[in-house]
């Protein structure tokens, strides 16, 4: 076979399936617009749906993690010589975590306060019914502004500048919570 007549094959085969593969071009494109319109549908379905999930999710950790940072902060203020962390942490955090499902704050609120309070003299034994006391004298005093914090520091501050002895400070504490309520 000779070139001119391959060639004029080649044209006419060209010629002959142009019609089709313009056929079969226009239907890829209706397709390909048919499934972006069904893309958009769905991400207009499934954004809302992700960004509720991820936002719950992020305050679930977000609270997971302040309760963790918490406990290792007050784990470490209980920590003695060599490492060792006081007997009384386990009372002190079942106490915490006990008062963050009863009263109004956070579990980590309460752990937050009992490091503040040990960080500042309050002996381990008495710490966990001086927290319990200072916590209620916290949500008692929380509508006039008083922070958890700033209330488990004036109760160990109160101690320390009273001289006031561990075994006491349970009693102390009460009797801050009373004064707290006539006050309000």
């Amino acid at each position: 076979m000779n070139a001119a007549f391959q060639l004029g094959i080649s044209f006419l085969a060209i010629d002959n399936f142009s019609n089709k593969f313009g056929n079969i071009q226009a239907k890829l494109g209706k397709f390909e617009k048919y499934t972006n319109s069904i893309s958009d549908k769905m991400r207009a379905l499934v954004t809302p749906m992700n960004t509720a999930l991820v936002g719950g999710l992020t305050s679930v950790m977000q609270n997971f993690a302040e309760t963790e940072d918490a406990t290792i902060q007050l784990r470490n203020t209980m920590m003695g010589i060599g490492g060792v962390v006081s007997k009384e942490f386990e009372s002190v955090s079942k106490k915490a975590e006990e008062l963050g499902a009863k009263l109004p704050g956070t579990t980590a609120d309460f752990y937050k306060m009992a490091s503040s309070m040990r960080a500042l003299g309050v002996g381990d034994s008495s710490l966990s019914s001086a927290l319990e006391a200072t916590a209620q004298m916290a949500v008692v005093l929380k509508p006039i502004g008083v922070s958890f914090e700033q209330a488990s520091e004036a109760t160990a501050k109160f101690k320390n500048a009273l001289g006031i002895a561990d075994s006491d400070m349970v009693d102390i504490a009460k009797k801050e919570l009373n004064i707290s309520i006539r006050i309000i």
